[in-house]
């Protein structure tokens, strides 16, 4: 029997947690005949949860949990559609909105907002039906997922149903969450970034700054709205099944092997990667500190000052300091740029 640290090691949850999501989930999940051997609803919520931690082989999760295969495929099927009758809808009391204004006012005094919109793209196998339509910007197949989320990384609206290649706009215009915003069914604002049109419900940022008011906006903008990127990083980091790392992808294990057959000195220290939520975040956050990737600026030789931001920076992100130094694609490494291009070609992507 686990102890609760070794539980949450394995689950990503605590056993409080998979005990009312199994209370929650029983009447869908327990079995319809009286028929012996019946796998029980908390082990096919075990089950499903290990493999959303792990994102492993369904053979590696059933010798953990003494189920075969096919059992395995057949449970986390069954939990993940019961699951998704579950979504959360959005609120649409005033009591609920007036809590939600105000955590995001705490966040950097931007009023009215009642939700962090963004897209974020899971990696999934090629399908055999339209392959091509699942194929990203990125050049991996995926599913574009839009989400809302509250200034507690709270989700309160998901979808989850167009493939990668289809843009944030698309997929907004296309939701029961635009009609009711064009309805004026809900009272408040939504913070996207750039690629979402302006709406009177939707605000976006400047795209090119000229004035302090301006800049201003975008500042309490970006931070208010990046509880939706931090959202998603917290979400993949803890269910590994919807982030596969590059390490892992089959294009770079030959590098990979290549590199390890190389004697070296020095012990290599493993770096840290960051989903493509969290670079966009990082890149986005760049943007507002030109200081600390251009030479030219007063700040730039600050080194006590930038090694502040970063270390904010990464708590926002999840990392430590020490990790995000350590990434590969890090731009900054002690008082010099290695990449000073790096943080523009992010912006302009």
């Amino acid at each position: 029997m686990y102890n609760q640290d070794e539980f949450i090691n394995r689950f990503r949850l605590p056993k409080e947690a998979i005990l009312r999501l199994t209370d929650d989930l029983s009447n869908s999940l327990g079995p319809t005949t009286a028929r012996s051997h019946s796998i029980p609803a908390l082990l096919q919520v075990c089950t499903a949860v290990r493999f959303y931690a792990t994102g492993s082989f369904l053979n590696t999760v059933g010798d953990t949990l003494g189920l075969s295969k096919a059992s395995v495929s057949r449970v986390v099927h069954r939990v993940s559609s019961t699951l998704s009758d579950k979504l959360p809808k959005f609120p649409t009391q005033p009591a609920e909105l007036n809590s939600i204004k105000r955590g995001f006012f705490n966040v950097a005094r931007f009023p009215n907002v009642i939700g962090a919109i963004d897209g974020t793209h899971v990696r999934i196998q090629a399908p055999s039906d339209h392959e091509h339509l699942f194929v990203n910007r990125k050049g991996y197949h995926s599913l574009n997922i839009q989400a809302v989320c509250d200034s507690n990384l709270k989700f309160l609206n998901c979808v989850a149903r167009w493939p990668g290649s289809c843009h944030d706009s698309r997929v907004l215009q296309n939701s029961q969450l635009y009609q009711a915003f064009e309805d004026g069914i809900i009272d408040g604002i939504l913070l996207g970034d750039s690629g979402y049109p302006l709406k009177p419900w939707l605000l976006t940022p400047f795209l090119y700054p000229t004035t302090p008011a301006q800049r201003n906006y975008n500042a309490a903008h970006c931070s208010t709205r990046n509880t939706v990127e931090r959202a998603f990083g917290v979400l993949k980091r803890r269910f590994h099944c919807l982030h596969a790392s590059p390490a892992s992808s089959e294009s770079e294990q030959p590098e990979a092997t290549h590199k390890a057959d190389v004697p070296t000195k020095r012990r290599r220290e493993k770096p840290v990667y960051l989903t493509d939520d969290q670079q966009q975040l990082l890149a986005d956050w760049l943007k507002d500190h030109p200081e600390i990737y251009t030479k030219g600026s007063r700040d730039f030789k600050n080194t006590e000052r930038k090694k502040r931001r970063w270390e904010d920076m990464a708590k926002d992100l999840g990392v430590s300091y020490e990790e995000l130094i350590r990434w590969p694609c890090h731009p900054y490494k002690g008082d010099a740029l290695r990449s000073p291009s790096w943080g523009m070609e992010r912006m302009s992507s």
